[in-house]
């Protein structure tokens, strides 16, 4: 028998000999989105955006034929969060912009992005949250409206985002 396939046998696709059965890979939807300072523990749909980037130039020491990369800070684009619309639920998030966008110097908020898998159709958090810290609301217009159209209207909220990491 070949090498790290010995004790394999019958075992099924998704066995590993070092971890044992995997679990196949989360999709998209297999995440809770949360801002527990403005919607408490309602889940917010979909995330988008806070890509980090850093920028680059090149230089050239004017001795060797050599031209070489300088490296920028990063930067964090900003994060686009949306949930179906809900007029009787979530007033309370247009209440808190509206009050956020007055004050002296507002607080920022935490995104919490946690991933899941589902037992029995409840969510169990696995792994660590995607925590996006320092957001800044930047931008919540009201649900579209068009009579013509079927789609569900959402609520989309815009932030800058200082950084992002897993904790």
């Amino acid at each position: 028998m070949a090498a790290g396939l010995q004790g394999t046998r019958n075992r099924g696709a998704g066995f590993n000999s070092r971890v044992g059965f995997l679990m196949p890979p989360l999709t998209e939807s297999d995440f809770l989105l949360q801002i527990p300072e403005v919607t408490g523990d309602e889940y917010w749909q979909k995330l988008s955006g806070a890509k980090k980037s850093r920028s680059s130039a090149d230089w050239s020491d004017g001795v060797r034929k050599l031209v070489l990369p300088i490296i920028g800070p990063y930067k964090v684009e900003n994060l686009v969060i949306t949930k179906p619309f809900w007029p009787e639920r979530d007033q309370s998030i247009f209440d808190w912009f509206d009050n956020w966008c007055v004050l002296d110097n507002p607080p920022p908020v935490i995104v919490i992005q946690q991933p899941v898998r589902y037992c029995e159709n409840e969510p169990r958090p696995v792994g660590k949250p995607v925590r996006y810290a320092n957001c800044y609301p930047l931008e919540l217009p009201p649900p579209m409206a068009d009579k013509t159209s079927s789609n569900v209207a959402v609520v989309e909220l815009t932030l800058a985002v200082e950084d992002w990491s897993f904790q």
